[in-house]
């Protein structure tokens, strides 16, 4: 039951890691191609998004992947132990820090919507910067010396004291609950500017910035709360393991997994189901716009099949008296 479980996990996790590279490269080109987002510091900011979720999907997911497969056991080398694995796991926290950077542009619009105080383009790049900075020091840098491989044991771990260690995932959980919290902050404090959004009925170009950040919002939603929903069980995992000190099963860091493809998967066809400017860009791929064009013929055959055996010619009166 347990291997047929996990089959059907590996089939997901790797369907919806298709799925998503596919959907995120589509967002890059409708960003950069088809001006999906008008304005380049949003721009930045979801381009940047759609490379760290790819990030996950192609580098982390296969190695997380093929530890599941084979039970925890490193069977991959000296070179993907030091250099690859650490490099995989810049990619979540850099999807994580730049939706807190989006959101913090978002609130900084609305809350100072008079004075129309969204991130510039220079700041957006700095943020960028800073994010790949940040988890390229925290991962790379820091793992490479410290990653080693223990060939009998089969085995890619840190080569730190137990206290050392735990410093480093605490500082890891940290962060990422920093980030949470910064994001419900944000959210309280656009609720509340939201809710005086009357004040500024006066002045219509006010009311009209407000209007589009409010729309602009609306695409975030649904990406926090997926993001919410496929980081609990992992929360619960780390606080599992903070609290017993037991290892979490095989099987849950599975579902983890899953979870974690699902939310950096999710992202492109989230922005197509809420934005109509991501909906009406995505019709005009090359392919999109073929199959639109044949749908929309198989329609119009279908309306006219339907009319003509919906008409029915008067009958000859003779014939019905025969």
């Amino acid at each position: 039951m347990i291997i047929k479980s996990h089959l059907v996990l590996f089939v997901l996790q790797w369907f919806f890691a298709l799925v998503g590279i596919v959907g995120n490269c589509w967002v890059i080109v409708a960003i950069l191609r088809y001006n999906a987002i008008k304005r380049t510091s949003n721009k930045i900011l979801l381009v940047n998004l759609a490379i760290a979720d790819m990030g996950v999907l192609i580098f982390r997911n296969i190695f997380y992947f093929l530890l599941i497969y084979f039970h925890n056991r490193w069977l991959f080398g000296e070179f993907a132990c030091k250099i690859l694995l650490p490099f995989s796991l810049m990619f979540m926290p850099a999807s994580l820090l730049t939706l807190v950077v989006i959101w913090y542009s978002r609130c900084s619009a609305i809350v100072n919507i008079r004075h129309f105080k969204e991130i510039s383009v220079q700041t957006a790049w700095y943020a960028v910067i800073g994010i790949w900075t940040f988890v390229t020091v925290y991962y790379p840098i820091v793992e490479i010396p410290l990653r080693t491989l223990n060939a009998t044991a089969q085995s890619c771990h840190l080569d730190v004291s137990q206290s050392i260690g735990e410093v480093l995932y605490a500082f890891e959980d940290l962060y990422f609950v920093a980030a949470f919290l910064v994001i419900i902050v944000m959210f309280i404090r656009m609720r509340k500017s939201l809710l005086n959004f009357s004040k500024v009925y006066n002045n219509e170009a006010i009311v009209k910035r407000l209007m589009k950040n409010i729309k602009a919002l609306k695409m975030l939603w649904p990406v926090v709360i997926v993001l919410f929903i496929c980081m609990l069980p992992l929360a619960i995992g780390r606080t599992w393991f903070w609290v017993t000190d037991d290892n979490i099963s095989l099987y849950f860091l599975h579902i983890i997994d899953v979870l974690l493809v699902i939310n950096s998967a999710c992202n492109p066809y989230l922005y197509i189901i809420v934005s109509a400017e991501f909906r009406q860009k995505f019709w005009q791929i090359p392919c999109m716009r073929v199959l639109q064009i044949r749908l929309s013929k198989d329609r119009t055959d279908r309306s006219a099949n339907e009319k003509n055996e919906n008409y029915a010619p008067y009958p000859n009166i003779g014939e019905s008296l025969v």
